[in-house]
């Protein structure tokens, strides 16, 4: 552990994800991190970390709330350290669950009803237009993150090549989901973004 570093992280830290993404923008923030693929489940990950096999490993705040794992992180003196969304985009619609029903149960639209939030579903359509624009991919390097307050809504992407030597950003505001996301993929695609997707 360093403090002085981003995320605290020593220099040269051994960081275990497995997404292209996110290494990719880690490594545009900090270059000097030796990124690490692994693979499993959220404890499995967790313990490369635990152990000492790896300086830190990448994983969704929502698994670590859902399994309760902040309690056994600070006993087993690991420490969780939030990264921003302006650091790591999240991927487009990243987070958002569906629930898929037959077109004519009635019963069971008007029983999800409560549950669909117009906000996140707006959002959710900003940010796969803009996938959308790319040509679409769940391996791409691309992060989005949409926003929306009193019908305008802000997107904010991110784009850094595979090795965090180039990151591009764009982020425009407007009240059309088309033009918002048409608007950040070009200027995307101005910067040279494209290259790497």
């Amino acid at each position: 552990v360093d403090d002085n570093q981003l995320w605290g992280l020593k220099e040269k830290a051994r960081v275990g994800t497995s997404s292209l993404r996110r290494k990719a923008h880690l490594l545009s923030k900090r270059p000097d991190l030796v990124m690490v693929d692994i693979r499993g489940n959220v404890p499995t990950r967790f313990n490369k970390a635990v152990s000492g096999e790896l300086d830190a490993v990448i994983l969704a705040e929502a698994g670590l709330t859902r399994l309760e794992m902040g309690k056994q992180a600070e006993n087993q003196g690991v420490r969780l350290v939030p990264i921003d969304v302006a650091s790591v985009c999240p991927a487009p619609a990243q987070g958002a669950l569906a629930i898929q029903t037959r077109s004519d149960d009635e019963r069971a639209h008007a029983a999800l009803k409560a549950l669909h939030h117009p906000g996140t579903a707006a959002c959710v359509e900003v940010e796969r237009l803009l996938l959308g624009e790319f040509g679409g991919g769940c391996h791409l390097p691309l992060g989005a993150h949409c926003t929306v307050e009193n019908g305008e809504y802000t997107l904010v992407a991110l784009v850094a090549s595979p090795d965090g030597g180039e990151r591009f950003e764009a982020r425009s505001t407007g009240n059309h989901p088309n033009e918002v996301a048409k608007q950040v993929h070009l200027e995307l695609v101005r910067q040279g973004a494209d290259a790497y997707l």
